[in-house]
């Protein structure tokens, strides 16, 4: 399958960090708030346990090698017990650096699972089509080696952080392709549009370089269908019309390079494809509620202060 997700990933803007890492024993609680805008991920190395989505009455088994992932950081809770309501078993808690780690007055590790954060471009279409949570299984061969390289990087290492953050946007990646191998997991959306034969590459494409003057004319003939047919397929497999899929590569195009160059405002607009600087000022200010210049400054801000989002597993 030609390399859509890359790219997807990339103008996501994704970072990610680790936050806590649990080992616990005999009967535990682990309340998880909402952590919205985020994106939280747990990762069960070791035992088995249950997962509860607030608000929701159904329970899910969970066991080693399982992650858990909410894309929008969905309250939920991990508990020891089947019935998710041992509300008095909670953890200690203790502080590592950055690192949180919450332990039971046992000896005997029989549980053990660590916590991450990702944030990301919240406009970012790869984004936008996912369930408010979902779980994959990856194999041995990709989750322990991943484990390894993060429990050495967890002890204080010059560098640490970085390479913690670079890790975990790896194990992202995974989690994005094992979640594409569940047939019934994606129904719309650029996920589901990247399994039409007809339509994939198109999307890369597009993905690729969003300046092109993308007509209808030109997109219909590369999928190689009619204009009617075409739209058609498109809403159907995307959910939306294939002019605003563009335009929405676009502006996120554009978000990334605010971000990442120095390039002006009126290179930026150019380089992804607007006619004039006053169309892509107003396009982008419709779409992140921010002008250009206004993301730029935010963007810096945050990269020279990042806030170090903590769950409460």
């Amino acid at each position: 399958m030609i390399d859509i997700l890359s790219k997807l990933i990339k103008l996501a803007q994704i970072s990610g960090g680790i936050d806590s890492v649990c080992q616990l024993d005999g009967s535990w609680y682990l309340d998880n708030t909402a952590n919205a805008p985020n994106a939280v991920l747990h990762m069960i190395i070791e035992g088995e346990g249950y997962l509860k989505i607030k608000g929701e009455s159904k329970v899910i088994p969970i066991s080693q090698g399982d992650i858990l992932f909410f894309p929008r950081g969905e309250a939920h809770i991990l508990s020891s017990q089947s019935q998710c309501d041992n509300t008095l078993a909670v953890p200690y808690t203790k502080s590592q650096e950055y690192l949180t780690v919450r332990h039971s007055s046992g000896t005997v590790v029989n549980f053990k699972l660590f916590c991450a954060h990702f944030s990301y471009d919240k406009k970012a279409v790869l984004f936008q089509n996912l369930p408010p949570w979902f779980k994959v299984n990856l194999p041995d061969n990709q989750w322990q080696p991943l484990w390894s390289l993060l429990s050495q990087e967890i002890e204080t290492k010059p560098g640490h952080q970085q390479i913690i953050d670079n890790l975990s946007t790896v194990l992202f990646t995974f989690i994005l392709r094992a979640y594409l191998a569940k047939p019934e997991a994606h129904t719309i959306g650029i996920l589901h549009g990247m399994q039409d034969p007809r339509l994939a590459p198109l999307l890369y494409e597009i993905v690729k370089d969003p300046a092109i003057d993308w007509t209808i004319t030109e997109m219909s003939k590369k999928t190689f269908l009619s204009r009617a047919q075409f739209i058609r397929i498109f809403k159907q497999q995307i959910g939306i019309t294939p002019h605003l899929f563009v335009q929405k590569i676009r502006l996120q195009q554009a978000a990334y390079l605010l971000r990442t160059t120095l390039n002006s405002v009126t290179n930026i607009a150019a380089l992804v494809g607007f006619q004039t600087e006053t169309h892509f000022i107003k396009a982008f200010k419709k779409y992140y509620s921010v002008t250009p210049k206004n993301y730029r400054v935010e963007q810096l801000k945050n990269d020279r202060n990042p806030a170090r989002v903590t769950n409460d597993a």
